[in-house]
């Protein structure tokens, strides 16, 4: 159930990027490169960890939540309601390792792409995996488990 879960992770990562968010993706990387250019570049990553982290964590919950409250549990609903912030807390963690930022600008562009980039797919999966897959868990578990709503 977890290669499903990855498989439905990436089909709907793969199918955001149409004409429409194709543009809105540019627009959110060229932000936060032209905001890690700045002198509060360091302010700027450090708010954007938070923003996601606290964000990521109330989804969770919620999500938790919700899935409590269900009747029928089945191991893919397990999956997409519980183990979805799991993966972008994972993810948020392991950004740190490769970007320090300092309190001056950061002179290196392929860094600065970088890491925007790092932070572009991070919101990405952030709103893939605790927006999208959760409010299509029905349809998944419909084209997963057939019998489910025989």
């Amino acid at each position: 159930m977890g290669k499903r879960y990855r498989y439905y992770l990436w089909k709907e990562f793969k199918t955001w990027f149409t004409i429409p968010q194709i543009v809105i993706t540019l627009t959110l990387f060229f932000v936060f490169f032209f905001a890690l250019t700045t002198n509060f570049a360091q302010h700027f990553s450090m708010f954007l960890y938070l923003s996601i982290g606290v964000w990521s964590t109330y989804k969770s919950y919620t999500l938790i939540k919700v899935f409590k409250h269900k009747n029928k549990k089945w191991m893919l609903e397990d999956i997409i309601f519980r183990q979805a912030g799991g993966t972008v807390l994972v993810f948020l963690a392991q950004i740190h390792v490769f970007f320090t930022i300092s309190d001056s600008p950061i002179n290196n562009s392929y860094k600065i792409g970088g890491l925007a980039l790092a932070f572009t797919v991070l919101v990405l999966i952030s709103y893939i995996s605790l927006e999208l897959l959760p409010s299509k868990a029905e349809k998944l578990l419909k084209d997963t488990y057939p019998e489910f709503y025989l």
